[in-house]
């Protein structure tokens, strides 16, 4: 239809209204409470947050706001665990890892400068992050959104197999050839030499 959702949304059920001085503004909705509740009842329980910091407004010049209100510059990433006894692998980061990242909240990570493909596409790095922090060598990492295939690519270069779930054909397509490329190109190092690397066992599913 040549527009968004959050258009769609807008002009049909009156939500996220853009108006003067007699309409509805632009409403902000705090999401951490209701995705707790949802993970919780879901037998979920919050363990951690990470704040992806995106790039200064300033650097952007479609950053900007003709309202009060501040530019969005951060997104939050929520950590959740399931009851249980896990293990804490210190070993998953390296040591300058750890300091720059590991154990910081707040990740500086530039956003995509460029949304050719996809129109929502998240750095490599921010998932990289997320992938080699908080699951092991030959885990399965599940993307319900797959998109382009950022999150199955991260997964093949940090040794992981995964599992992508898209609705749209042509996304679906996309992420097949990021990952064949990724698998074409990728190099994993061993703690004593480098291995070429055959693509996991994992699977890419379209559901209409």
């Amino acid at each position: 239809m040549g527009c968004s959702e959050q258009t769609i949304d807008r002009r049909l059920n009156g939500n996220n209204i853009r108006g003067g001085k007699h309409q509805v503004q632009t409403r902000v909705k705090l999401v951490g409470g209701p995705i707790e509740t949802y993970a919780y009842d879901s037998g979920l329980y919050l363990y951690d947050k990470r704040i992806w910091k995106k790039d200064p407004a300033g650097a952007n010049s479609r950053w900007t706001t003709n309202t009060l209100k501040a530019v969005s510059e951060t997104e939050d990433l929520y950590i959740f665990w399931k009851a249980g006894e896990y293990e804490v692998n210190r070993a998953r980061l390296t040591e300058s890892e750890w300091r720059e990242w590991g154990y910081r909240q707040v990740w500086d990570i530039q956003s995509v400068r460029k949304n050719d493909d996809h129109e929502a596409k998240f750095p490599e790095e921010l998932v990289r992050r997320v992938v080699k922090l908080f699951s092991d060598r030959g885990d399965i990492v599940l993307d319900p959104f797959l998109g382009s295939g950022t999150t199955a690519v991260a997964a093949v270069k940090e040794d992981r197999r995964y599992i992508g779930i898209e609705k749209e054909e042509q996304y679906v397509e996309l992420s097949k050839q990021n990952v064949r490329e990724t698998c074409l190109q990728t190099v994993l190092f061993t703690d004593s030499e480098p291995v070429k690397t055959v693509c996991p066992h994992s699977a890419i599913q379209q559901f209409a």
